[in-house]
C-alpha cells in the first residue's frame, strides 16, 4: 500500500489481528526525489477471544489486561492479590466510568452463571454503583444485567452472581462505576 497524504499522522483501518505490519515513511522534494525514509514495525493485538476468569495476578500494575478498554486498572486489592479497580472522579459531579473486557466465548455454553468479587471504598456513599452489562457479539445491544448501589458498612468484599442467558463466541461485560471525589469500587 502506498499513500501520499501530505500529512505527518496516519491512521491505518482494518488491519488484522495477530499480524505483524511493517512500514517506511519517506519525504519527498518538489522535484520527486525521496529520502531514504524510516521503518517501523508493529504487531497487533489478538483480541479474537480470551479466557475467563482474568488472571489480574500476571498484569502490571497500573494497567489493563491485553486487549480491555477503559480506563480502571489493576492494583494491589490485599497483600496477597490484585484486582481491577475503577479510577477515581476527582471532582464533585457524579460520572461514569467503565472497562469493558477482552471478547470471550460462550459459543456451546448455556446458562453460564457469572461470579465476581465486589469492594466499595470507604470513600463511597448512597449514590455510589456500580452497573454490570453483557454483550453476547459486537452487534448486539448492552444487555443491564444488575446495578449495586453502595450501602452503609458495604465497604467489604461480597461475592455477586449473574446469569447470562445468551451465548455467543464474541461475548464482553461491560463494568460502569458512578461515582463522585474519592468513592472506588475493586472487582
Amino acid at each position: 500500500m502506498i499513500l501520499s497524504t501530505g500529512r505527518q499522522n496516519l491512521l491505518v483501518n482494518d488491519l488484522q489481528q495477530g499480524h505483524t505490519y511493517y512500514f517506511k515513511a519517506f519525504t519527498y522534494d518538489r522535484n520527486y526525489t525521496y529520502s531514504n525514509g524510516i521503518t517501523a514495525t508493529a504487531t497487533t493485538m489478538d483480541c479474537s477471544t480470551a479466557s475467563l476468569p482474568e488472571d489480574f495476578e500476571t498484569t502490571e500494575a497500573n494497567q489493563l489486561p491485553p486487549c480491555w478498554k477503559g480506563d480502571w486498572t489493576v492494583s494491589q486489592a490485599t497483600s496477597d492479590n490484585k484486582a481491577l479497580r475503577s479510577p477515581s472522579a476527582q471532582t464533585s459531579q457524579a460520572e461514569w466510568r467503565s472497562v469493558t473486557t477482552a471478547p470471550f466465548s460462550l459459543d456451546s455454553i448455556m446458562g453460564v452463571v457469572l461470579s465476581f468479587k465486589l469492594n466499595f471504598n470507604e470513600q463511597s456513599h448512597d449514590s455510589t454503583r456500580i452497573k454490570v452489562e453483557y454483550c453476547y457479539n459486537p452487534e448486539a445491544a448492552w444487555d443491564s444485567l444488575t446495578t449495586i448501589y453502595y450501602t452503609f458498612g458495604s465497604a467489604e468484599w461480597s461475592t455477586n452472581y449473574l446469569y447470562l442467558s445468551k451465548a455467543g463466541n464474541n461475548s464482553r461485560l461491560r463494568f460502569s462505576i458512578l461515582s463522585d471525589g474519592d468513592a472506588q469500587v475493586m472487582i
